[in-house]
C-alpha cells in the first residue's frame, strides 16, 4: 500500500460520503416537498457526480472503490438520522 493508495481511499470515501448524504437529503426533501432543498441538493448532485466520474475513470487501483463503499454506507445512515425529524 502506497501513499497514493491511501490518498485515493480517503478522497473517494469523502466524495462518496458527500454524494450519498446529499442523495439522502434530496430523497427526503422530495418526499416532503421542500423545494429549495431539492434545488440545492440536485445542483450538488451534478457537481459531485462529475467529480466521481472523472476520478473513477482515472483510477489505477481498487482503493478508491473501497473508500467509496465505506463512505456511501456511512453517509446513508447519517443522512437518515439527520433527516428523521422531517417525517
Amino acid at each position: 500500500m502506497t501513499r497514493c493508495h491511501i490518498r485515493d481511499f480517503f478522497l473517494m470515501m469523502l466524495v462518496q460520503f458527500v454524494s450519498y448524504l446529499n442523495l439522502t437529503f434530496n430523497f427526503r426533501a422530495i418526499a416532503h416537498e421542500q423545494y429549495a432543498t431539492i434545488v440545492i441538493t440536485d445542483g450538488l448532485a451534478v457537481i459531485v457526480s462529475d467529480l466521481i466520474i472523472r476520478k473513477v475513470s482515472q483510477a489505477d487501483n481498487n482503493w478508491g472503490l473501497a473508500g467509496m463503499t465505506i463512505g456511501g454506507s456511512l453517509a446513508g445512515i447519517l443522512g437518515v438520522w439527520l433527516t428523521r425529524s422531517w417525517g
